[in-house]
């Protein structure tokens, strides 16, 4: 919980297009607005992918949190406090 209370704090909000393992977004599958979502844009879809799972130690805060919301994956979703 503590990852995902610092991304809230931070604004690290993004389109979960894509889990770390490479699956669809679960979540995707219930959105109210994902028709106007671009996750079926493979461009858009690449570029944010690959900006989640860069690790070149130049990150600012924002991605950073990003970053470790995006590894936390659906396991930790499911876990719970």
């Amino acid at each position: 919980m503590v990852t995902v209370a610092e991304a809230w704090r931070a604004g690290a909000m993004f389109a979960r297009v894509e889990e770390p393992d490479g699956k669809d977004g679960r979540a995707c599958q219930f959105c109210s607005v994902a028709e106007a979502c671009l996750r079926d844009d493979s461009a858009v879809r690449r570029r944010i992918v690959a900006w989640l799972g860069a690790d070149d130690g130049s990150a600012t805060p924002v991605e950073s949190a990003a970053r470790r919301l995006w590894r936390l994956g659906p396991e930790a979703a499911e876990e719970g406090p």
